[in-house]
């Protein structure tokens, strides 16, 4: 049996519009069948292009003429003709439960179509009926085959071909997520068409073997071939390939509103989002059991303000973004429309200044800033534009003092700054321009280059240079006097390339070279108090993603011997009995490490049982593994290539456990909890079933409930929401779909015109065998 779908293009000025019938209802009832593969309770139930006999086909669905009409004979759906005459093109009693074609000169004869609740069908002889179905995904095309007489075999297999008559390149798809996916892509229109996950059951609700693939491929058309084993099997056999059609988007998933910079300021979780009406912009939600409310549309119509770097200050949001008039600037929020304003155009005009925020301190936000006035300076805001100012001009003129590594201490920034007096240099600053001055010129005549700048209580550390001892470990009290050089570590003027680790039990750690390799150091701030800790099983060469948790430093690193990608637990409490590699410590794959109450939880890696969550608790001197998830050498934290970006980062700190995005043995990356214990690691939520999985990330709790991104074929990646006790299953909030222009309800359904990227028709039937390779072996 060959079926030939036509895919329709839209292009400009002459497109080939399609009719898109769409109903919601709570009754759906479609067969049992199909009823075991998709749950018909979702967004629409089927597409179908109008037939091509109607002469002014490019009218239909995009005509104001285009109507729905509640008339005596029940619902009617019309157009128009080149002639302006109005044409019907499907009634239905209210209460009736089918919709039929009106026998219409224009139509022509229908071919046993029939509209049922959920589902349209069209038959063709020999016992074959395809059909599109509702599902929680969206539309589901396929066929039923009701009997294995009349169906055309292939090496004694059955085998379906669908020729799609399209000017859309064609590629396979090969990934660790959804298997083989077949591609249909406009280069012109930026749509695409997929095929993929092919599921054929029989009767009795038995999955057969299949196998979906792209056959041949020329100018002309594309056909995808379908075949399956039905040995044993009970007719009717439902043959059910995921089909669904998106817009091509810079951003993860298809058709998505890609949320994120996820940030809770007093009752409010704000966090941006695209759209299709506005671009991505700022977001907000109230409670978890409202909708999304789009704040402000901040670049006006599809053009995106591109929300960035959002921080809190005195109960308001600040963040970077583009209005399209006045470049990338910084902006703030009350949460209201009225309330969103740009707090300063310190570029001019179209112009960007490249705004940086940097921190925070009491009601003042700094942050850095550039135009031709002033170059790149310090800047500062109480979240009013009255009070969005310059700090100093460090640099005057045009020239740029380039202010860096900054930190808030003691109710003041420190940061680095080249003046043309002193060069780069400690400089600290309240917010005021009297208020901002050079801490220290350490390097006459030269740079000191502070770097690494580390608060402390009672003590800045940083590294520095004063041009006779190399870069060495310095620190400051905030005064000319109290800062000074802690040891001269490598004598002279060479340099010990000093990495500070963190301060944690009183004691700043880092690692130095003196003449003799890198080791682990310890400092209280005097040179009799700054040593290394003379371990020789500890190579610390490389020291990674050291931690402070409960008075003792974590960190990744190699025993000496071991191979360069070994690294593996550490912890130290600054001597030499104390730092020691944790027993059963797998290999480290990635960071951070997430300190929860009194445990550490990391990703680590051993051979048996692959990538999985491990927690390290300080009162032991071993680690656990949480729970082997994915069963296998793999485990279920195994890197995947085409994640979204940094996906494979996704763990955050949720009170004192963590969540996490895994694959359980099923293969599906969905969202975990974990409080440490096998027990208490748990899936969350189950977003996208199959093989594929939703990739969830950027996760946030906000009010007992936990906020992330995830992706679905259907939707895209969006935004959900899921309960954190567990009474409730997850909640999808889809920013970037399409919206009616007209609309009916009639009984417990409501019916609408829109358009569609994309339609599909059925326009003829040839049963021919074609002649290529085994399928199966």
């Amino acid at each position: 049996m060959k079926l030939k779908v036509k895919i329709g293009i839209p292009v400009v000025g002459a497109l080939l519009a399609a009719l898109s019938f769409f109903v919601f209802s709570r009754n759906s009832d479609p067969s049992s069948t199909v009823q075991k593969l998709n749950s018909a309770a979702g967004n629409f139930d089927f597409v179908v292009e109008a037939d091509q006999d109607l002469r002014s086909e490019s009218q239909i669905g995009t005509s104001p003429e285009s109507v729905i009409q509640h008339a005596e004979e029940g619902l009617v759906l019309s157009t128009c003709d080149e002639n302006g005459i109005s044409v019907a093109l499907f009634k239905s009693e209210e209460n009736a439960q089918e919709i039929v074609r009106l026998q219409d000169s224009n139509l022509g004869v229908p071919i046993s179509d029939s509209f049922m609740s959920g589902r349209f069908e069209r038959k063709y002889p020999g016992g074959v009926t395809e059909w599109y179905d509702n599902a929680e995904v969206g539309i589901q095309h396929g066929f039923t085959l009701h009997s294995s007489d009349t169906i055309p075999r292939k090496d004694g297999f059955p085998h379906i071909e669908i020729s799609l008559d399209t000017e859309f390149s064609v590629s396979l798809d090969r990934n660790d997520r959804v298997g083989d996916h077949i591609v249909f892509e406009s280069d012109s229109t930026s749509q695409r068409l997929f095929y993929h996950s092919l599921v054929v059951v029989d009767a009795t609700g038995k999955k057969l073997p299949s196998l979906l693939r792209l056959g041949r491929s020329n100018t002309e058309a594309r056909t995808i071939e379908i075949a399956f084993c039905d040995a044993d099997a009970v007719y009717p056999v439902t043959v059910d390939p995921f089909f669904s059609t998106t817009l091509s988007s810079p951003f993860v998933g298809d058709e998505s509103s890609a949320p994120s910079h996820f940030t809770t300021e007093g009752e409010t979780l704000f966090f941006t989002a695209e759209d299709s009406n506005s671009g991505r912009e700022l977001w907000k939600i109230e409670s978890p059991s409202e909708d999304p409310i789009l704040v402000s549309d901040i670049n006006p119509g599809l053009s995106s303000s591109n929300p960035d770097q959002i921080a809190v200050i005195n109960n308001l949001i600040v963040f970077t973004a583009d209005d399209g008039t006045h470049g990338e600037e910084l902006w703030v929020s009350n949460g209201t429309s009225e309330g969103t304003l740009l707090l300063a155009d310190i570029a001019n005009g179209i112009e960007t200044s490249n705004p940086r925020i940097e921190a925070t301190t009491g009601s003042l936000l700094f942050f850095v800033a550039e135009n031709s006035t002033y170059g790149e300076e310090l800047w500062v805001t109480d979240g009013t534009p009255a009070n969005t100012r310059l700090v100093k001009d460090i640099y005057p003129g045009a020239n740029s003092s380039q202010p860096g590594n900054i930190v808030e201490w003691n109710d003041e920034i420190y940061f680095g700054a080249w003046s043309p007096d002193s060069g780069r240099e400690l400089w600290k600053s309240d917010g005021t321009e009297l208020g901002t001055v050079l801490v220290k010129e350490i390097n006459p005549g030269g740079s000191s280059s502070p770097s690494q700048i580390t608060p402390t209580p009672g003590t800045l550390y940083f590294v520095g240079n004063d041009g006779a001892h190399g870069s060495e470990l310095w620190k400051s009290d905030g005064t000319t006097e109290g800062t000074v050089l802690v040891e001269d570590i490598r004598a002279g003027a060479f340099d010990p390339s000093i990495s500070i680790h963190g301060y944690t039990g009183g004691k700043l750690f880092f690692t130095a070279d003196k003449d003799q390799g890198f080791q682990l150091w310890t400092s209280r701030g005097t040179a009799a108090t700054t040593s290394p800790i003379e371990d020789p099983d500890l190579n610390a060469s490389f020291i990674l993603y050291p931690t402070s948790h409960w008075g003792q430093l974590y960190f990744a690193a190699r025993s000496v011997g071991a191979g360069f990608s070994t690294f593996r637990m550490w912890r130290s409490s600054g001597t030499a009995a104390t730092t020691q590699e944790l027993a059963n410590s797998p290999i480290l794959t990635t960071g951070p490490f997430l300190s929860a109450g009194d445990q550490l939880f990391f990703d680590g890696h051993t051979e048996d049982i692959g990538s999985e969550i491990w927690v390290a608790s300080r009162f032991s001197s071993s680690v656990t593994l949480t729970k082997d998830i994915f069963a296998g050498t793999e485990g279920s934290r195994r890197f995947v290539e085409d994640w979204p970006e940094n996906a494979q980062y996704h763990f955050e700190k949720i009170a004192n456990q963590v969540v996490f995005a895994a694959r359980s043995s099923t293969g599906n990356f969905e969202p975990w909890i974990s409080d440490g214990t096998e027990s208490g690691t748990i899936a969350l939520a189950e977003i996208a079933p199959g093989a594929r999985g939703s990739f969830p990330g950027d996760f946030h709790e906000f009010e007992g409930s936990l906020f992330f991104s995830a992706e679905t074929d259907h939707s895209g990646a969006e935004l959900w929401s899921v309960d954190l006790s567990g009474l409730s299953s997850p909640k999808l909030f889809d920013l970037n779909s399409f919206s009616s222009t007209e609309s009916l309800s009639v009984g417990d359904k409501t019916y609408f015109v829109a358009n569609s990227e994309f339609f599909s028709r059925i326009t003829q039937q040839n049963y021919k065998k074609p002649s290529n390779d085994r399928i199966f072996p």
